[in-house]
């Protein structure tokens, strides 16, 4: 049996089975029984739908194709070269697709309520016929594809990459940072896509880690000027470009405890006070964990923080006043970062 690019049955190699060739026809039940049908869809395990021409052209060029104007001599209209074959006065078509695929096909051309695919095999059958049969206004299987990509991104992925879905396969690999160390199973879908696409994969999931780690170790997105202006935290001068983070106490144990500097971009260097070292400290270890934006406002690392900055009161208070804002603008600046880091695809 041949596949195509796709993985699915050619539509011109096959040969019917024996067991099909035999098997009884039976007729297919509403809507796809009317008596007013003009033509009759055969599907490849003999189940006849009745249909309209006029709906089917409507819908998909490759039916209008299919189905020729009227001769001029008045005779019967001809249904595509070789399908002479006629049930209850109308013409049958033979189709390449199961039962289970023409009834799906057939409620994507008709004006009638939109199944919804639920299952990842059910959306790539539709993602099929959609591309088959060029029926472009018909965009469920798509939009549950990407509703999809949340909890089988690995999958997801893959389909993507088969069917050429950019913004889809970008979407896909994003929600794959998640399960990213979870055991890899060898999809059905990966049969259809090269090593080249899984390690675009892989390479796209480095490149995002390595990004979130250097926003929590550069601070240069705070865009804070040589004069100082711009920091979220008080500050003095101590040399040119070079900064101290301070407080209002006068006592603040932390005043001599070794902190390292932070580059903040434009030739500025800050040394932080230790609660927001441990601040992106804890960020950038949770990060590695779990790449999501949101964690720089996780509640759990907001308490450690806190619970650090105790031991000076003008410490703390600054950090219950400050530290929520600058957890969003990070979180925001980590959106920002990750949209940045361009997946490689070929399409």
């Amino acid at each position: 049996m041949a596949t195509d690019e796709l993985g699915e049955v050619s539509t011109t190699a096959a040969e019917p089975s024996q067991n099909t060739a035999m098997a009884a026809v039976q007729n297919a039940g509403p809507p796809f029984d009317k008596a007013s049908a003009d033509v009759i869809l055969r599907s490849a395990d003999n189940i006849d739908y009745r249909a309209h021409r006029v709906i089917l052209s409507i819908a998909s060029e490759v039916f209008s194709d299919m189905f020729s104007l009227p001769a001029p001599s008045g005779h019967d209209v001809k249904i595509s070269e070789g399908m002479d074959q006629k049930k209850d006065g109308m013409p049958v078509v033979a189709m390449a697709e199961d039962g289970r695929s023409l009834a799906m096909l057939l409620t994507f051309c008709y004006p009638i309520p939109q199944p919804t695919p639920n299952t990842i095999e059910d959306i790539v059958l539709g993602l099929r016929l959609v591309r088959k049969f060029h029926l472009a206004h018909i965009q469920k299987p798509l939009e549950m594809l990407k509703i999809m990509a949340q909890r089988e991104p690995e999958r997801v992925y893959a389909i993507a990459c088969t069917f050429q879905l950019r913004d889809v396969a970008v979407s896909a690999a994003r929600s794959a940072l998640l399960t990213r160390d979870d055991p890899l199973l060898l999809h059905p879908e990966f049969g259809a896509i090269s090593s080249f696409d899984l390690i675009r994969l892989r390479r796209y999931h480095v490149a995002v880690l390595s990004a979130l780690r250097q926003t929590c170790l550069n601070l240069n997105w705070l865009a804070v000027q040589p004069s100082g202006t711009g920091c979220p935290f008080p500050i003095i001068l101590q040399q040119p470009g070079v900064f101290k983070h301070v407080c209002a106490s006068a006592t603040c144990q932390f005043r001599d405890r070794p902190s390292g500097y932070r580059d903040c971009g434009e030739g500025v260097k800050i040394m932080l006070k230790p609660w927001v070292q441990t601040y992106l400290t804890a960020t950038e270890a949770a990060l590695a964990k779990r790449p999501v934006p949101g964690i720089a406002s996780a509640e759990n690392i907001k308490t450690e923080v806190y619970t650090g900055a105790a031991g000076c009161q003008s410490c703390q208070g600054q950090a219950l006043e400050i530290l929520p804002r600058f957890a969003a603008s990070l979180a925001a600046r980590l959106e920002t970062v990750i949209s940045q880091v361009e997946l490689e695809l070929p399409f």
